[in-house]
């Protein structure tokens, strides 16, 4: 099985339908994170994307939850890192 720190998932999510127009589309944010795990050299697993969940209540994210919860039981041998790579302009 490949290296833990060499797999990952993308998790997207936009608050706002203005947030999709403003170009942080779900998309658009899958498109960049697929970019930067290959630049990594990193295979990603799965996607999990939200659309109109608040990024202050996880309560409210329940794809997110559904992707801790595969990391903490190891479902795919995923290594747990936090990485926002989208900056704002």
């Amino acid at each position: 099985m490949q290296d833990r720190s060499k797999r990952c998932y993308i998790y997207t999510r936009v608050r706002t339908g203005m947030q999709a127009e403003e170009g942080y589309s779900l998309a658009d944010q899958k498109l960049k994170l697929e970019e930067r795990a290959a630049s990594l050299g990193m295979c990603v697993v799965d996607t999990f994307q939200e659309e109109g969940a608040s990024g202050k209540n996880i309560d409210e994210r329940p794809k997110f939850k559904e992707m801790m919860a595969r990391i903490e039981n190891d479902a795919e041998n995923v290594g747990y890192r936090r990485n926002e790579i989208i900056e704002r302009e």
